[in-house]
């Protein structure tokens, strides 16, 4: 009996020692295929990109994911395992060349270049969603030292109060706001009401008015879950931006703009970035934003953009959007 037993006493040790072993032959063997996983995700990520993109739910996920930049992050980081590891040579040089040219697509993907400005802006808008702000008062000290003529706030919570805000932004008159969705101006601006599609979006319907130029303006903020498949909510802002004949559309869309869903926005408006963007384009998450999530869109017909650019920030987890404007079509 005590042999019996001495001999089960030695197998629970031997499985107890064997586990950790285990455990690290199953990174080791991770580590030995992460060179392989990278290249497959940029093989996957080219395939969506110039394939189906995000056309279907699921799949749309990992179009997101696999966009540029954590594409990148990603690839260095697996690269210098590489390095550290001593990986096969050949396969060494694959992952720097291919680090390299995706560090190059998402250069051309995320940054835009100054481009020299024709005639000064007419009127600025500052576009900024501040959930989860922490100071509000700094935030709107942020605010005004941009001197915007509108200012559009997305998910401002019920609590923080419009009073709060109308008291740190002396010169604006808020015009409009419902806890959601609110704005203050310094130029005149009419509040038409609001609309939502139940469960997916919400917008407001405002009129600025501009040199005795009317210019109906909507904002908007997409519901960020992500088994809210884009499509039908992006539809839906179209549809809204076409029946009130929309000079500009601006808000939390919760959707990169390489999304096939703004294909009926793009009909009719477009990217205030894409026209005349300046400086790093991504706005969500601070610090380091990944996705282009915050967004302008206007009628070229009536507006110009003088520039377009985001603020860094650590008052909230976006970051603001800045967009000179100037009436009449370039």
């Amino acid at each position: 009996l005590g042999g019996g037993a001495g001999l089960a006493d030695l197998r629970r040790v031997s499985r107890r020692s064997a586990s950790p072993r285990t455990g690290c032959a199953l990174i080791r063997r991770l580590l030995d295929a992460s060179e392989w996983i990278a290249l497959l995700l940029v093989a996957v990520s080219i395939l969506l990109h110039v394939g189906p993109r995000d056309a279907w739910p699921f799949v749309d996920i990992v179009y997101y994911l696999l966009q540029p930049t954590p594409l990148l992050m990603g690839l260095l980081f697996v690269t210098i395992v590489s390095l550290r590891r001593r990986a096969k040579r050949p396969l060494r040089w694959v992952m720097i060349a291919v680090s390299l040219a995706v560090a190059g697509w998402w250069g051309i993907d995320s940054f835009a270049w100054p481009r020299p400005v024709e005639s000064p802006p007419r009127f600025r808008v500052v576009l900024w969603n501040v959930a989860y702000q922490r100071w509000p008062e700094s935030m709107a000290k942020q605010i005004t030292a941009l001197d915007p003529d509108v200012i559009a706030l997305v998910e401002l919570r019920n609590e923080d109060g419009k009073e709060r805000w109308s008291e740190c932004l002396p010169g604006y008159s808020h015009v409009a706001g419902d806890g959601e969705l609110a704005v203050w101006s310094r130029t005149p601006v009419t509040d038409l009401g609001k609309a939502s599609l139940p469960g997916r979006a919400r917008l407001r319907v405002l009129q600025l008015l501009i040199d005795a130029q009317v210019l109906p303006l909507l904002l908007v903020d997409v519901k960020s879950d992500p088994r809210n498949h884009r499509r039908e909510p992006l539809e839906w802002v179209a549809e809204q931006a076409a029946v009130h004949d929309a000079a500009l559309i601006l808000g939390d869309f919760n959707t990169p703009s390489v999304s096939r869903h703004f294909a009926p926005l793009r009909s009719r408006w477009e990217s205030a970035f894409e026209a005349a963007g300046v400086g790093y384009r991504p706005t969500w998450p601070t610090p380091l934003p990944v996705w282009d999530l915050d967004q302008v869109w206007l009628d070229p017909a009536r507006l110009t953009v003088g520039q377009a650019y985001s603020e860094w920030t650590w008052h909230s987890d976006h970051r603001p959007v800045v967009v000179d404007l100037r009436l009449g079509s370039q």
